[in-house]
């Protein structure tokens, strides 16, 4: 099977949350919510149960937030 992996940076460590949302911003699935420490991160996007398709990506740690377009 295909694995998707969302690899990413963080300045700074902190609490650091992870949100998959449809289209419409509604919110799918927490892939993650801990703290991490600063450095390059990897996430394996594996056993969402959701349909292959288009979604939204956020990335939050303190008051930054990146989103992105992903396809599943």
């Amino acid at each position: 099977t295909e694995q998707s992996v969302l690899t990413f940076r963080l300045f700074e460590s902190g609490h650091t949350g992870i949100e998959l949302m449809d289209m419409t911003g509604k919110v799918i699935h927490t892939i993650l919510s801990e703290n991490l420490p600063a450095g390059e991160h990897k996430v394996l996007l594996t056993g969402l149960e959701i349909a292959p398709g288009a979604y939204i990506c956020s990335v939050r740690q303190g008051g930054r937030q990146c989103s992105l377009m992903i396809r599943i």
